[in-house]
């Protein structure tokens, strides 16, 4: 066996309020000598690439479901950002969780 895991797909909830945004980005690599301290992650968006994201969309909220790029998998270690912003300095997004499904 390979001993690899492949990183299907992601949930998360979160609360979003009007003039706020909260967006993702996912990494998968290798563990280095079975650990992932030290690994370098590259962040990636729903086309497998630096540049795009997960998006959330105030009308389908709260909870959201994505497919991790399969360009990305397999490896043995995960790694999630979170990127929130807003243009009403009363309002900031919210996130609560993160539910990551995968197969060993």
């Amino acid at each position: 066996p390979d001993n690899n895991t492949y990183f299907n797909r992601f949930q998360v909830t979160i609360g979003r309020p009007s003039q706020t945004d909260i967006y993702f980005q996912v990494a998968v690599a290798q563990a280095v000598n079975n650990s992932c301290d030290g690994v370098v992650f590259n962040y990636v968006g729903t086309d497998g690439t630096s540049s795009s994201f997960f998006t959330t969309n105030l009308i389908d909220g709260p909870t959201f479901g994505y497919a991790i790029p399969t360009s990305i998998n397999p490896g043995r270690c995960f790694r999630y950002k979170t990127y929130m912003s807003s243009s009403d300095p009363s309002q900031t997004p919210i996130f609560y969780d993160i539910t990551v499904n995968y197969a060993p």
